[in-house]
């Protein structure tokens, strides 16, 4: 008997602009708000992006551990440890 495979797509929970609100996170975080510039759409680039995570959550009862302040604040840990690493090298 053959079993049907599923296919998960596995993001958060929620969505976030990138420079509307990644950018007032990182901010926060590291004291000083990180310049940006925008240029022209290139073919092929993604406008929007949303992981839905409904069928995981459902199926495996799966939820993310992880909250996204949460994941700012370790992601620019990370940075300053690689930061620290590299300069010491």
């Amino acid at each position: 008997m053959s079993h049907p495979t599923l296919i998960f797509v596995a993001g958060p929970a929620n969505t976030i602009s990138v420079w509307a609100e990644f950018r007032e996170l990182l901010a926060k975080r590291s004291g000083r708000l990180p310049s940006v510039s925008f240029d022209r759409t290139r073919f092929g680039d993604q406008k929007v992006y949303i992981s839905d995570i409904r069928k995981l959550r459902e199926q495996l009862e799966w939820v993310p551990k992880v909250g996204v302040e949460e994941g700012v604040r370790r992601l620019i840990e990370e940075w300053c440890v690689e930061l620290v690493t590299a300069a010491a090298s």
